[in-house]
């Protein structure tokens, strides 16, 4: 039978879990959960709680972060109600535990994205040179003649050396390949396929995963949920992050985000399937489908920041968008020519393209 839910001031604030004060409350003047041990154990819900077994979380890593809240915390708490440390055991532990429990987004960096201050300079600069090369070739194929520049306008001198990474794009053939051959790959799936759901079909035979599909506005707005689904476990050999976008520069700045704040990824995905009305209306998921422009733009611009990372970009999508009309096989062919690795098609069969 489901024990009775605590109320706030019945719960122990987290400052307390370990037992002893280990960080101080931020306001413990508003602070609405208990800062005293010794009432939050006499509590007689706190005690009915409590399941006298062993606790898996201690067991496997050697300390628990529920502490004296966790519901086998009888296994790990010493008479003087203190949380209790392997330390042989955690020391060894630590970054497994770390790489899957940690917090990927540190506050600094959310703070830059929530005030606008963080540096996407590198990136700006190749979304620039893409847009422009998409509008010369627009051009060209409508034979109008581009403004050439007036030669007596001044030519401004620079002194010392300048990178050119910005201006040269990794070709398709240079960038990193993943082998696809004879491999499962496990579709990304919405709030099921999370990284517990993902560790047991490792275990069952699955070569390549791919995390939840993530909003590249939200994290672009420093979101820790958004980040959280980003958790790669060290049993994923070949693991991609998938992200949702409208337009080229949002998604390119995702990715370069979640680079810097050290998501290892083998390579990014994007949803061009999701038929959420949200999504949908946006002009993302499946109705990018429906903006050829921006599919071409969206994908030279994300093959060309990830090529500059050496990291490879695929593309997951419908057979199409209304009922009985096929485009994915035009959206196929504009992916290849744009440096896309390889594209996934779902209809009633899912089909990947590997280019």
């Amino acid at each position: 039978m489901r024990s009775e839910k605590l109320r706030n001031d019945e719960k122990l604030c987290k400052s307390y879990i370990d037992g002893i004060l280990e960080e101080p409350c931020i306001n413990p003047e508003k602070c609405p959960f208990l800062h005293d041990v010794a009432k939050y154990i006499a509590l007689p819900g706190t005690l009915k709680s409590k399941i006298d077994k062993e606790c898996y979380v201690f067991k496997t890593y050697g300390r628990c972060f529920r502490g004296l809240t966790c519901l086998f915390s009888k296994s790990h708490t010493d008479t003087e109600n203190k949380n209790m440390v392997n330390i042989e055991l955690w020391t060894q532990m630590k970054p497994v535990f770390e790489s899957t429990h940690g917090n990927i987004l540190d506050r600094d960096t959310q703070q830059q994205l929530r005030t606008r201050k963080f540096d996407f300079s590198q990136i700006d600069s190749i979304c620039n040179n893409v847009e422009k090369a998409i509008k010369l070739k627009r051009e060209a194929k409508l034979n109008v003649i581009p403004v050439v520049a007036d030669e007596t306008e001044k030519i401004i001198k620079t002194i010392g050396p300048i990178t050119d990474e910005d201006e040269i794009v990794v070709r398709p053939e240079e960038i990193k390949k993943v082998d696809w051959k004879n491999k499962l790959y496990l579709s990304p799936l919405t709030t099921v396929g999370n990284l517990p759901f993902r560790r047991l079909c490792v275990d069952f035979g699955a070569d390549i995963t791919c995390s939840e599909m993530s909003l590249a506005n939200s994290i672009l707005q420093g979101t820790p949920h958004e980040f959280a689904l980003h958790r790669r476990h060290p049993s994923e050999k070949i693991w991609g992050v998938q992200l949702c976008a409208s337009n080229a520069v949002v998604a390119a700045k995702a990715c370069h985000i979640l680079d810097k704040v050290g998501v290892e990824y083998d390579f990014v995905d994007l949803n061009m399937g999701c038929p959420l009305d949200n999504v949908f209306q946006l002009g993302a998921g499946s109705g990018l489908m429906c903006r050829g422009n921006k599919v071409e733009s969206v994908a030279k611009t994300m093959s060309a920041v990830l090529g500059s990372k050496n990291k490879p970009f695929t593309v997951k999508m419908r057979a199409g968008v209304k009922t009985d009309k096929y485009i994915a096989h035009d959206l196929i062919k504009l992916c290849r020519d744009s440096g896309v690795s390889a594209v996934t098609v779902k209809e009633s069969i899912i089909y990947i393209i590997n280019f």
